[in-house]
Formats: structure tokens, C-alpha cells, sequence
């Protein structure tokens, strides 16, 4: 495979190993340079750490499944028993879907390419040719996993307001896209404040890290431990960030303008450098739906809906104690009956001598609770309402509230009104994540010699 393919599809192709006289070199400069790299990811722990406190609670309310954090990523409930109301993550569930719907549909032609100049774009060979590779491109982006990518993406970018996934792709395995969980990757962005870093924790087994990096990676004790315990799991940092320190005129994947990192997380802080790669082109996409002054991070929705939804379930407590204060109310029973035993359970029988001047009953409710179950659900109702509108819940559901006669245009002129309301949100992922996406599969495409002949006249010109 030529080297610059390689280092394009990086490292999601297990290439052929470093040269003879080149791996001493490169071993000592992965060495020196992993220490560097550990410090660096622990700072951008250090300030991604106010984040988490936030991100562990929104993942609570409306997304329970994606968030990860770092010291305990496999042993976190499946299943979150403190919530009695579900419509955070039912309302989050059809945010994404609509996004997906109207953004990145699988049902309907969702980008064009042109030319940067139009008049050779109308050319019927330029036309000719951006037919052909939009049809190639949908049909790559159908068969990989890319639509089940972007609903994670999008119910990620809806939560914690910012998301990250990898574009990779191989000779043999094909495209593949590879979502973060938030919580598992820490991100810095350039002076034009658009993320070119990231760093990722994951666990992998001995197995997999042998099919990842050779045996001849890993220390000597994991060599062993990985032919007895090949399912023994450890903690691997991969960091994809620009290389300052480069010799661009040499080939190879170390020279390349992105830097790709691996190394082994030990006990006490130590490192173990694993394998260093590189790409032509930053190789995920780290989406925000809003930022503020300098954050890396992302705001979302869900933090505005936030406070709503932790209301609602203290209605929802509130309201459940309530009814099973109305329906099986604390009993009052008499002293004298403490030795029996009563079965106050329904269909229970009790069998008590008669109580010297009992004129009342055995047993009588302590508490007569009567609660207003109509008021409860309407003001619960209401909270349920505005959550539902704080995730946009409006702008994807086809209903016309009630109404039978409405004519198309003014469906039209409602929806385009809707819109205004995340328009800014389209031009962010516009910008940060389909285009830079549509840019990145065009170019596996064509070093995969996927795309069709390109015609002279187009020969040097950008796509749009």
C-alpha cells in the first residue's frame, strides 16, 4: 500500500511495519514523547472536570446510556432506578430522530456536491460526473454504519451538547464511524476555536491489543499474561492531535500532519508507549451545539431543560406517595391486639377475642388521605409540556394540535417559523460536522480509488 493512502486511512489499516533501520528511531522518539503527551491529557482532565458533575446528571434525566467516566466504565448500572417519570428521555429520543429525519435522512438525498465554479458545475460532464459520486457516496455511507452513528451523535449533541466521532476507514473492513461516549475523551480546540484534539480512554483486552499493536508492543509481563489471560482488560490512551514536529518531505505515517498516539496507562502514573501513527487529515468530527466565549464544550438544550425535569420527578414522588397514602393509609390498631399480629393485607383474615367496652372498630385508618389526582396531573402535565418544547419537540412531530382545516402554505409558513428557532444550531453543524464529513469520505473515496475518472476539465477544482 503507498504511504500516503496508509496514512490516510490511518490507523484502521494494520499496515506493514516500520522499516528496519527506521523503528529504533521511531521507538526512542515514541518514548520521549508519550510522557509529554500523559501531562497534557491529565491537564485537559483537570479542566474538563466541572463538565463531569454536570454531564453525570443530564445523563441521568435524558440520556442514561452514554456517559462514561473514567475510573469505573464497566461497571455502571444498566438501569437507572431513581427516576419515576420518563419523559426526558423520551422527549431527548425524538429530538434525535428529528434531527436525523431532517438533517441526515436514510430515506432521501440529504447533500449535493458542486463546483466552485457554477457555470462548469452546469457542464453536462461536470454534472455527469457529481451524479456519479454522490450516488458512490450514498451508497458507502448506507452500508457502513453511519445512520446509526448520527442518532448517537445527535442525542449526544442534544445531552451534553457536544459529541466526537471517528471517520475510519480500511482495505478490508470497509467505513466505519465510531461514536465517544461522553465522559471517555477530553478535547482542545485551535486559535480558530474548532477542535483539532482529542484524547481517549478506553479498555481493551490483551487479545485486542495484540490484533491492534502486535505482540511486540507490549511489555514483557502483558506478553505472558496475554497467552494465559487473553480477556484480562487495560486502560489504553489513544490521542489524536496536530504534529508540530515533523519532516514533511518524508514519507510515512510519522511524518504526517496528525499525529495519532497510543500508549498503556500502568499503575503509579506510568506509561507504556504501544504504537505511533499518523493522518493527512483530522480524522473525527467533535460537533457543539453552542458555545460560549472561549468553552471547548458545548451548551445544550438539556441543560435549559434540566431544572423542569428534575422538578417533575419530585412531582411524580410526590404524587405516587400521595396515592399510596390514599390507597393503603398507616392503620391504627389497638394495644391490646399488639400480641396477635393483624394481616392488614387485602382478603386478610383476623381472629381477635372482643375488647371489654370496644364500641369501635379493631383497626381504623390513621390518616384520611384524599388527594386531588386531576390538579397533581395537570400541573405535571404542564412541566412534561415545557420540557418537551425546551427539546424541540414541536418542530419534528407532524401535528396540527387539533386543527382540520389548514392549508399548505400556511404548514409551510409555521414550519419555516419553527425553524428560526434552530437555525443557528443547523449552521453550527453545518460547519463543524456534514461538511467537514462529506469533505473526509470524499477523500478515503478517492485514495480507496472508489470515485469514478474525473474529467480534465475538472482537474484541480474544489468541491462544494
Amino acid at each position: 500500500m503507498r504511504p500516503a493512502l496508509r496514512a490516510l486511512l490511518g490507523t484502521a489499516h494494520q499496515g506493514s511495519p516500520l522499516p528496519a533501520g527506521d523503528r529504533p528511531e521511531a521507538e526512542e522518539r515514541l518514548a520521549l514523547r508519550v510522557p509529554a503527551l500523559a501531562r497534557r491529557y491529565r491537564a485537559l482532565l483537570e479542566r474538563r472536570s466541572p463538565w463531569d458533575t454536570a454531564w453525570e446528571s443530564l445523563a441521568e434525566h435524558f440520556l442514561p446510556t452514554r456517559f462514561r467516566t473514567d475510573d469505573s466504565p464497566d461497571d455502571r448500572p444498566l438501569l437507572n432506578r431513581s427516576l419515576v417519570d420518563a419523559t426526558g428521555i423520551l422527549a431527548m429520543r425524538t429530538l434525535a430522530a428529528g434531527l436525523q429525519g431532517g438533517m441526515t435522512s436514510p430515506a432521501r438525498p440529504w447533500f449535493r456536491l458542486a463546483l466552485d465554479d457554477p457555470e462548469l458545475s452546469r457542464s453536462h460532464a461536470g454534472q455527469r460526473y457529481l451524479d456519479e459520486v454522490e450516488a458512490r457516496m450514498r451508497v458507502v455511507l448506507q452500508r457502513c454504519n453511519f445512520y446509526n452513528a448520527m442518532h448517537t451523535i445527535y442525542a449526544e449533541l442534544g445531552t451534553f451538547g457536544t459529541a466526537f466521532v471517528f471517520e475510519l476507514a480500511d482495505l478490508r473492513h470497509g467505513f466505519r464511524f465510531v461514536p465517544l461516549c461522553a465522559g471517555q475523551y477530553v478535547l482542545d480546540t485551535d486559535a480558530a476555536r474548532r477542535v483539532d484534539t482529542v484524547f481517549h480512554r478506553m479498555h481493551m483486552s490483551l487479545r485486542q491489543m495484540v490484533q491492534s499493536f502486535g505482540l511486540e508492543a507490549l511489555p514483557e509481563n502483558l506478553r505472558l499474561a496475554a497467552r494465559r489471560t487473553p480477556d484480562q482488560r487495560h486502560a489504553v490512551i489513544h490521542a489524536v492531535l496536530p504534529r508540530t514536529e515533523r519532516r514533511p518531505r518524508l514519507a510515512g505515517q510519522c511524518h504526517m500532519p496528525w499525529a495519532s498516539v497510543y500508549w498503556l496507562e500502568g499503575r503509579e502514573g506510568q506509561v507504556v508507549p504501544l504504537k505511533e501513527s499518523g493522518f493527512l487529515g483530522f480524522p473525527g468530527f467533535g460537533p457543539r451545539w453552542d458555545v460560549a466565549a472561549n468553552d471547548v464544550y458545548g451548551r445544550s438544550p438539556a441543560m435549559d431543560a434540566l431544572p423542569d425535569c428534575r422538578m417533575l420527578q419530585q412531582m411524580g414522588i410526590t404524587t405516587l406517595k400521595a396515592i399510596h397514602k390514599a390507597v393503603d393509609p398507616p392503620m391504627s390498631v389497638h394495644a391490646g391486639l399488639r400480641s396477635v399480629g393483624l394481616d392488614l393485607t387485602p382478603g386478610g383474615i383476623n381472629f381477635v377475642d372482643s375488647l371489654p367496652g370496644q364500641n369501635q372498630p379493631v383497626a381504623t385508618p390513621l390518616l384520611q388521605v384524599k388527594p386531588d389526582l386531576a390538579q397533581a396531573r395537570s400541573a405535571m402535565e404542564a412541566v412534561q409540556q415545557q420540557i418537551r418544547a425546551g427539546l424541540y419537540n414541536d418542530l419534528f412531530r407532524l401535528i396540527l394540535e387539533g386543527r382540520s382545516k389548514v392549508t399548505a402554505s400556511e404548514i409551510a409558513a409555521r414550519e419555516e417559523e419553527k425553524l428560526l428557532l434552530i437555525g443557528p444550531v443547523l449552521e453550527r453543524l453545518h460547519d463543524e460536522l456534514l461538511i467537514p464529513l462529506i469533505d473526509r469520505t470524499f477523500r478515503l473515496m478517492l485514495a480507496l480509488d472508489m470515485l469514478p475518472p474525473c474529467p480534465p476539465e475538472l482537474s484541480g477544482r474544489h468541491l462544494k
